[in-house]
């Protein structure tokens, strides 16, 4: 699943909280084991994913695009890694690129997020356990100052992810549990914010040729929230 969130300091983006999307560590080709938050499951070897997301209504019975609430493009190497994540507005500005940086062994080492016009704005510094699968995620502003910090655990292998959002002071200020289907498609999301709880559902529409989905509608507190759509292109 491929989470868009600013930083550890201010949480998940009220927008939309499964873009799929950003900033996040991603493998494409199933090559590599264990979980990175944000990581994206897809069949062959993927190149660019083109993504745009929609708040969504229900009229009728069914279920309307309203309006374009950013536009994402991800970069991927031959290894499957995520190399890039570029993040427009919806006018088509870019608002943020992400960059990512890997060890000799694939493993990812560094995030750095940048304003659209170069400048730092945060950088990333994930922890690994012996299984490659991410413990502990450290967010830190341009000057340096801790802004927040993530914990992971994993209660069923696989199937389910337990997260734990720090501020810079260490106060935990959000819970988040992740559930994932039997192709590693996460289809919910449980998230609870001071007295204040929120399930997120996900429904996948639309598979190409590959296997990989091309739709995704998300539903807050069983109500139609937002709409994702994607173009993938792979490896010749």
């Amino acid at each position: 699943m491929y989470i868009y969130r600013t930083n550890a300091l201010h949480g998940m983006n009220k927008y939309l909280l499964f873009i799929i999307v950003s900033t996040l560590f991603f493998s494409c080709t199933g090559k590599r084991t264990g979980y990175y938050y944000g990581k994206e499951v897809c069949h062959g070897e993927v190149q660019m994913i083109k993504s745009v997301s929609y708040t969504a209504s229900m009229k009728d019975g069914v279920i309307h695009k309203d309006s374009a609430t950013q536009r994402i493009v991800d970069y991927y190497d031959k290894e499957g890694n995520c190399t890039e994540i570029d993040i427009y507005r919806p006018s088509g500005g870019l608002r943020e690129k992400n960059l990512f940086s890997y060890d000799d062994k694939g493993v990812m080492t560094e995030l750095k997020a940048v304003t659209g016009k170069g400048k730092l704005k945060y950088k990333r510094i994930p922890t690994f356990d012996e299984h490659k699968n991410e413990i502990e995620e450290k967010d830190y502003y341009s000057d340096g100052a801790l802004a927040g910090r993530i914990t992971f655990s994993y209660p069923e292998k696989s199937k389910q992810v337990d997260m734990n959002f720090y501020d810079e002071k260490g106060s935990l200020n959000v819970k988040r549990t992740i559930l994932f289907d039997e192709k590693q498609n996460a289809i919910e999301l449980n998230e609870t914010e001071g007295g204040t709880s929120n399930k997120y559902t996900c429904k996948y529409d639309s598979l190409d040729e590959k296997g990989n989905w091309r739709k995704r509608t998300t539903f807050l507190n069983d109500q139609v929230s937002d709409v994702t759509e994607r173009e993938i292109q792979y490896f010749q």
